[in-house]
């Protein structure tokens, strides 16, 4: 028996075999996925599934909320074994050996609060070069204002 994922949420259990040499995807988007999770924050394309020699492995497709495996941020492919937990948005996934295995633990359809955005390009450098020392005009605007200042504080305190 071909191995499987499995998610348990509101409209029950929902078990999804991964016939060997087939590619499954997971998205929020109507066309191209096997297994439609319907969030915000689930991309459109979130990951795939592949069962090729045996094995399984999952991919996260560029999403913005990432794909975890165990609480791990996925950053490429990655193997994975029966009762790995895989987390897409706010849904989480087992994956079932197909050999009689089942996963024994609750798994939710929301087993986690909502997965924060991770920027995967860098901020730009947002701080400000100091100014350069005041000069001619500015500089006398600069000193009145400062003899402002320190008469009103003089006049408060005193």
């Amino acid at each position: 028996m071909a191995p499987r994922l499995v998610l348990v949420g509101s409209g029950g259990r929902r078990v999804v075999p991964l016939p060997e040499g087939t590619t499954t995807a997971v998205g929020r988007g109507p066309a191209g996925n096997a297994v439609r999770l319907e969030e915000r924050n689930v991309s459109r394309r979130h990951a795939c599934f592949h069962a090729t020699s045996g094995a399984v492995t999952v991919e996260d497709l560029g999403s913005l909320t990432g794909t975890y495996v165990n609480g791990e941020r996925l950053a490429g492919a990655r193997r994975l074994r029966p009762g790995d937990r895989v987390r897409i948005g706010d849904f989480e996934l087992a994956l079932e050996d197909g050999q009689g295995t089942e996963v024994l633990e609750p798994i939710t359809e929301r087993a986690y609060p909502p997965a924060l955005p991770h920027r995967s390009t860098p901020r730009p450098d947002t701080r400000l070069p100091p100014l350069p020392p005041p000069t001619g005009g500015l500089r006398r605007a600069v000193s009145a204002a400062a003899r402002v200042l320190r008469s009103l504080a003089s006049r408060v305190r005193g």
